[in-house]
């Protein structure tokens, strides 16, 4: 059993299955009633398993105590994801996400920070101790609708205390 586990649900695997089957709805009145036009009828089909593919890679994010370390992963397919070993945090504080800066997904500036977050404005900001990962960043943030708790724990396995004022 983990110490910790959250699941947090977004509202992107409804728009991209309603996208999905609009794609293939074009594609399906393009072969019905139509002549079925190579230039409608591929990139509609395309746009539609592309849709479906985005839902099956990132419908939910789980974020998990991995034993040694604090694991992130998009769901239900977790191709997108990262582990954050506790040893190597410096430090864990409250952060608000911006659509504008942050946005939504698994996104970032190289060798500054990468954001995980898939809906709303909470999230936890984790510094590390030195630059890792293939992006080579030293701030990694985790959006989340329960951040206390995330902060509590993370607070705990670092040795950190978690009374910080709200930004």
């Amino acid at each position: 059993m983990y110490a910790y586990e959250h699941r947090q649900y977004g509202p992107w695997s409804f728009v991209c299955l309603v996208s999905a089957l609009g794609a293939f709805g074009i594609v399906a009145y393009e072969v019905a009633y139509r002549e079925a036009r190579a230039d409608i009828v591929f990139p509609a089909a395309f746009v539609g398993l592309l849709m479906l593919a985005m839902c099956a890679l990132m419908s939910y994010l789980d974020v998990y105590d991995a034993g040694g370390s604090l694991a992130v992963r998009f769901g239900p397919i977790p191709l997108f994801g990262t582990s954050i070993p506790y040893d190597r945090i410096e430090s864990v504080e409250r952060t608000r996400l911006s659509v504008l800066l942050h946005g939504y997904g698994v996104h970032g500036l190289p060798g500054f920070y990468i954001v995980f977050s898939i809906w709303g404005f909470g999230a936890v900001r984790v510094r590390l101790k030195e630059r890792r990962g293939m992006t080579r960043v030293k701030t990694v943030i985790i959006g989340t609708d329960e951040p206390d708790a995330l902060l509590e724990f993370l607070g705990t396995k670092i040795g950190q205390s978690t009374a910080q004022p709200l930004p």
